[in-house]
């Protein structure tokens, strides 16, 4: 919920951003995307693959993240530090 309400308030109150990318795969963020889109701001998410809505990626622009790409890279930062 409160997600959705920064994504609100950021866009179309505060005027602070034009594109919100949603991380999440949740449907209920529709909502609030889609207001944020009503709006003439710019509105998209991205997860993994699992359980992904088909009802959001149907409605707003979406990206998926490769688990395996991430797994990867959050190990390579790690050793680093």
């Amino acid at each position: 919920m409160l997600i959705g309400v920064d994504m609100i308030k950021l866009c179309l109150f505060d005027k602070e951003c034009d594109t919100c990318i949603l991380l999440s795969g949740d449907a209920d963020f529709i909502p609030a995307m889609d207001l944020v889109k009503n709006h003439g701001k710019k509105a998209v998410s991205a997860a993994l693959a699992k359980g992904y809505s088909f009802d959001l990626r149907n409605k707003h622009g979406w990206f998926i993240i490769d688990k395996k790409r991430l797994l990867e890279s959050c190990s390579k930062q790690k050793t680093k530090e």
